[in-house]
């Protein structure tokens, strides 16, 4: 028997030999590239030697390779001791930082955030969830003292329920 699989219509699809009795295909190097995000309708197809052909169709399977947006802002909130935007002695031990996101995210992607110093030093806040439709992420570092005087530079890693990663 030949099964054969097609996403989206008739343009992408994968034939193979299925196995004699009950088993298991796995279907690989289907190109997918050109079908639009969102669902996509999956249709199996099996031809016997007889040449009695069998459809299936109904079942979807989702397409998403949208990366999550980069974030708008990011800000040290100002306190008694320090300015907007600055680390010192007052804040190193329990800064705050405002992390500003799209209002194209939904709720349930996953924000890792680091900040890292001239020397490479980096600390990092991990497995924050974003906001519904984006708004203020408040991250609170537990000890920002590690890092060198200067310039420091903020990254972030957004990781979708599709497991896209945008920065």
């Amino acid at each position: 028997d030949t099964v054969t699989v097609t996403l989206g219509g008739a343009v992408n699809s994968a034939s193979m030999t299925a196995p004699a009795g009950v088993g298991t295909l796995s279907f690989t190097g289907i190109d997918a590239s050109s079908l639009p995000q969102g669902d996509v309708l999956v249709q199996v197809s099996v031809l016997d030697a007889s040449m009695n052909l069998t459809s299936m169709f109904g079942t979807t399977a989702r397409k998403d390779t949208v990366l999550p947006d980069p974030y708008t802002s990011a800000h040290i909130v100002a306190g008694p001791g320090n300015p907007q935007d600055i680390v010192n002695t007052n804040n190193a031990s329990n800064a705050r930082m405002f992390l500003t996101l799209p209002n194209t995210y939904l709720g349930s992607e996953i924000i890792d955030v680091s900040i890292t110093d001239s020397a490479s030093t980096t600390a990092s806040v991990t497995g924050r969830v974003a906001p519904f439709h984006g708004g203020v992420l408040v991250i609170d570092w537990p000890n920002l003292s590690t890092l060198l005087d200067g310039t420091l530079t903020v990254s972030m890693t957004a990781t979708d329920p599709a497991g896209n990663q945008g920065v």
